[in-house]
């Protein structure tokens, strides 16, 4: 069962960010140029779907690895919620509907670089909403399954960041170098 995880998990990783590349969206955009308003529509739907086998897999084993405690208790909830409100927060700075595929999407020839909002305090509010989402979950369910994937998310999410940092590098040159020097990646006095 563990092996089936593994391998679902990295599957479900590694064709999210193939669908999420520039260079898929170009091809799909050139030989499919009528349909390609619907591309975000398109990958949010894999992905939902994927995610949601992926859940009903991982959430499947019941044998706790340490026991519940009231302190782990709160102490993942309070995680929870802070990962739920870093990723709300997160939320508010990018067009909503565009990121569902409910707006045209358009891979944007100019785009700007996003220092407001909680992009101030971190450069990854999605990934570090999700960590802490993950980890306060870990804590309240304390199973292999989730440890599994609690685990393979941080490599994804620690690799993802990487290559979405060069692309950017790419993209916004000087400016973005400068806003990593003054901005921590996850968390704004840690990391």
């Amino acid at each position: 069962m563990f092996t089936t995880l593994i391998i679902g998990w990295v599957l479900y990783f590694v064709i999210h960010s193939f669908l999420a590349s520039n260079y898929i969206k170009n091809i799909f955009q050139i030989r499919l140029p009528s349909l390609f308003r619907y591309y975000r529509i398109f990958f949010n739907l894999v992905a939902i779907i994927g995610l949601i086998i992926m859940v009903r897999l991982t959430f499947n084993d019941n044998i706790l690895l340490f026991k519940q405690t009231t302190f782990l208790s709160i102490i993942s909830i309070v995680l929870i919620i802070l990962g739920l409100v870093v990723l709300v927060i997160a939320s508010k700075t990018f067009n909503l509907k565009e990121f569902l595929g409910i707006e045209t999407y358009e891979i944007k020839m100019e785009s700007k670089l996003v220092t407001k909002g909680i992009y101030k305090f971190m450069r990854h509010p999605l990934y570090t909403g999700t960590i802490l989402l993950l980890s306060g979950y870990f804590l309240y369910v304390p199973t292999l399954s989730v440890l599994i994937f609690l685990i393979l998310t941080f490599v994804y999410i620690e690799i993802g960041s990487r290559l979405e940092e060069k692309k950017l590098l790419i993209e916004f040159g000087n400016d973005y170098t400068e806003y990593c020097k003054n901005v921590k990646r996850y968390f704004p006095f840690i990391y």
